[in-house]
């Protein structure tokens, strides 16, 4: 048994396994570097470590890979084959990252929040339940969720400044701006790399409509997220949207071109995608981008698993609807979830795809002059108004989320201008 830099034992033979297992932590904390290849050297380093499977398969299922491929079933046969010889803490993780892979996102937060009552120096039972709560939309549960981790996290310790960062964004997505700003200049203090913190205040100043603040944080000569690599890409959207707001289209193309050959994964695309179809509700000519963004989300494999992904990859083929693999995305995800047995799969058939239709029929209108088309703008108008209420369990967060209630804005602006 050893002990991590958090104060958690960890079942594992060699203080190799530990080293790199802080590692991955600090990686995945400062949004740098590899942290999925640090766990994997981790487990390599240690027959006997369990932990690090979870973590790969944790964060593989969050990032769209398909539950039933190689890479999240070979994590999850590890995971099960090590906690023979793990703790209970250990097999509960495992239990949890199985009820990921079945879709059930929802059970599986709520035992991380099971294992981190029970164990308050688990830092990965925490992490984890807050960025499954921020999969699922569940913003209730993750300031729950928050507020119980920093109750039980003694002041000082290592990791404090982690859960202020959560705590901080699940503040904001409540509406307690007051509190997300304190706590998350509270975790910048400790720590001013710690990047989910700044973002946290990027969404409280998004939330508020404070430019001037939100400029200040992050467009300065000096970007402490800049090396951030897994989050700069969302930060940088941050910084797009008041560029949007101050009705500067320019400014926010600029980022979208220095951004777009770094877009290599499917939420960096989504990011890139969002300012696109923001761009076009406020009437801004992107001119050619929507085929290269379409073309790269055709390269794409994390598709059909995660709402989320799955709506910004229908805006980019709806954008181009002639696109070449646009009939075949199309056609996946209908077939993808028709049993609707897991709650994923009831979020995909119940919410996620009217939204699709609503989109297509939107995007597919195009100047939105023509009778037929105002046929379509009526049709995705209803369907984004009587999805609305549940556009949460897509996934993401409210700043996220608003590009349907902005497409819903606009759309039902043209019904009524069609029909005074």
């Amino acid at each position: 048994m050893k002990t991590d830099r958090f104060g958690q034992d960890q079942t594992a033979t060699t203080t190799e396994a530990i080293d790199r297992w802080d590692d991955g932590w600090s990686s995945l904390l400062h949004f740098q570097g590899d942290p999925l290849a640090t766990m994997a050297s981790a487990l390599e380093a240690d027959d006997d470590f369990t932990m690090g499977a979870v973590f790969n398969g944790v964060y593989r299922v969050l990032g769209g890979s398909p539950p039933g491929g190689e890479a999240v079933q070979g994590d999850l046969a590890m995971a099960t084959s090590r906690s023979a010889g793990a703790t209970g803490r250990e097999r509960q993780h495992v239990a949890a990252l199985a009820s990921m892979v079945e879709g059930e996102f929802t059970t599986a937060a709520a035992q991380f929040d099971d294992i981190a009552a029970k164990h308050p120096r688990d830092i990965a039972a925490v992490k984890f339940a807050h960025d499954v709560y921020l999969h699922v939309g569940d913003a209730p549960g993750r300031y729950q969720s928050a507020v119980a981790a920093h109750e039980r996290w003694e002041p000082g310790s290592v990791g404090f400044g982690t859960i202020l960062g959560d705590l901080a964004f699940a503040c904001e997505e409540i509406g307690d701006y007051r509190q997300a700003e304190a706590y998350g200049r509270e975790a910048l203090a400790i720590d001013p790399l710690d990047t989910w913190a700044l973002h946290a205040l990027a969404h409280v100043f998004e939330s508020q409509d404070r430019t001037s603040d939100a400029l200040q944080l992050l467009a300065t000569d000096d970007f402490p997220w800049r090396d951030a690599d897994l989050l700069s890409t969302h930060v940088w959207w941050h910084l797009a949207l008041r560029h949007i707001a101050l009705g500067d289209h320019v400014a926010t193309l600029d980022i979208f071109d220095r951004l777009v050959d770094a877009a290599t994964t499917a939420f960096r695309l989504g990011d890139l995608t969002s300012l696109l179809w923001r761009l076009g509700l406020v009437g801004c000519d992107v001119g050619g981008r929507w085929q290269l963004m379409a073309d790269r989300w055709a390269s794409i494999e994390e598709r059909h698993t995660c709402a989320f992904l799955d709506m910004h990859a229908t805006m980019a083929f709806g954008a181009v609807p002639e696109h070449p693999d646009g009939a075949a995305f199309f056609t996946g995800l209908e077939q993808a979830h028709r049993s609707a047995a897991s709650e994923n799969s009831r979020n995909f058939v119940d919410v996620l795809m009217p939204v699709v239709e609503a989109l297509r029929l939107f995007a597919g209108a195009g100047d939105r002059t023509q009778s037929g088309d105002a046929e379509q703008i009526a049709r995705a108008t209803q369907l984004l108004a009587a999805t609305q209420a549940q556009f949460h369990r897509i996934g993401g967060s409210i700043a996220q989320l608003e590009i349907l209630h902005l497409t819903l804005e606009q759309a039902r602006s043209f019904t009524t201008d069609r029909n005074p």
